[in-house]
């Protein structure tokens, strides 16, 4: 695929759910393609790359081809903006996916000439590519997979190597660890231990899952609360949140 040309999942304005941007209004880039299988994911259709792509306006869906030129990426972006009232105005955008550095030759290309401030959403792979996008991003939220959520591609999870780029580039970084009853809070404390270790002062977001149809449920109350006050010796700026959206009913 040429680095011209994107593949996407979707495109739609909302507010943003989760992190360190939860409750601020994003624009959202989807690309399509990812190389984990989380148990809990919430987006599964983005795995892969299909024919067509979502255009979500306000009060209408278009239904459009893949992959997609630069041309027809901004024009989508614009016209979501329009479709809101909102032209002129520069929301962050958040570029999410599935796993948006599968498409780094094409980040690489366009990005430089976005104008707006952007979000990156990484799954924690392939730390090469990242630290080549990173200067064109201005926040990172970074998922620090628990080994035992992941049902494929668990070799390809690195996100200590990515925290660390993103703490030598400067970035302003949030990690989160989506947590489910299918694990204990040992294998919890584990990761938030090496994120300590890796970016100590970090903020970190245990998330417990959102109930989906094929997925886990998410732990209880007293389960997170006793996870935060086991990691209170730890260098982290933790906090427990659930997603947003799903709440509110929106996207």
């Amino acid at each position: 695929m040429a680095a011209g040309e994107v593949w996407l999942d979707e495109v739609f304005l909302s507010l943003q759910g989760e992190g360190g941007e939860t409750g601020k209004v994003h624009l959202f880039l989807r690309l399509a393609g990812c190389p984990l299988r989380c148990k809990w994911c919430d987006t599964p259709r983005s795995w892969t790359r299909r024919k067509d792509w979502e255009l979500h306006l306000k009060g209408e869906t278009r239904l459009l081809p893949n992959p997609v030129s630069v041309e027809e990426l901004e024009g989508a972006l614009e016209d979501v903006l329009r479709s809101h009232g909102m032209e002129g105005f520069s929301p962050v955008l958040a570029i999410t996916g599935g796993e948006p550095l599968e498409q780094t030759p094409f980040l690489l290309s366009w990005l430089p000439r976005w104008q707006g401030r952007v979000m990156l959403e990484t799954a924690g792979v392939d730390a090469p590519s990242l630290a080549r996008v990173l200067p064109w991003v201005d926040q990172l939220s970074l998922d620090w997979k628990i080994p035992s959520s992941l049902e494929q591609g668990g070799e390809l999870s690195t996100p200590d190597s990515c925290l660390r780029e993103a703490s030598r580039a400067g970035v302003e970084t949030w990690v989160k660890v989506v947590v489910s009853e299918d694990e204990s809070p040992r294998e919890w404390m584990e990761c938030l231990e090496a994120i300590s270790m890796v970016s100590p002062g970090a903020r970190v977001w245990l998330q417990p899952a959102t109930p989906t149809s094929r997925g886990p449920l998410p732990p209880s109350g007293e389960s997170l609360l006793e996870t935060c006050l086991a990691s209170a010796d730890l260098d982290l700026d933790l906090r427990v949140q659930a997603q947003v959206h799903p709440l509110l009913g929106v996207r």
